[in-house]
């Protein structure tokens, strides 16, 4: 399997899971813990329903995040944990939009979302596993033959392909 296709589904795979799990625990807290509904058969009907919702939910995000993963160009695709903990920061903030929309706090949904985003792009870099710490070298000072920033050569993509 090529390593690009291989990378693609390893973030794929994880926002599924990531996604799905924290939309069901959301879904169960909100219904149980803090009284969304009565409980009873109402609750359970809730929770069957959102449950089908964040199925979907998680299946979109999962094909766009591997369509977008496609287009990556790293000298060193990232490992599982770099991939497991950009799913669950994309499923945190997913849940918070939604949980804003939700309850009719437009202005809060793109307050959560934008504030999503501005935090991943000031905090990606320390993120355990960051796939461009390959190309910057590691912190113990092995620099590889890229200056920081630089484009990874042609000899690097056409490993990637």
């Amino acid at each position: 399997m090529p390593t690009r296709l291989r990378h693609a589904l390893r973030f794929a795979l994880t926002t599924l899971a990531a996604v799905y799990a924290v939309g069901v625990a959301w879904v169960l807290a909100d219904a149980y813990l803090l009284g969304a509904v009565a409980v009873g058969p109402e609750a359970s009907e809730m929770v069957r329903f959102n449950e089908f919702i964040w199925r979907q939910i998680a299946g979109a995000l999962a094909v766009v995040v591997f369509l977008l993963r496609l287009s990556d160009v790293h000298v060193a695709p990232p490992g599982w944990l770099y991939a497991w903990l950009t799913a669950l920061w994309l499923a945190a903030a997913s849940v918070a939009v939604s949980a804003a929309i939700q309850t009719r706090h437009f202005t809060a949904a793109a307050v959560a979302a934008a504030l999503a985003v501005v935090l991943w792009l000031g905090f990606h870099r320390r993120v355990p596993g960051w796939p461009g710490r390959a190309s910057l070298g590691d912190a113990s000072g092995d620099a590889l033959d890229l200056a920081p920033g630089a484009a990874a050569s042609e000899r690097d993509l056409q490993r990637l392909r």
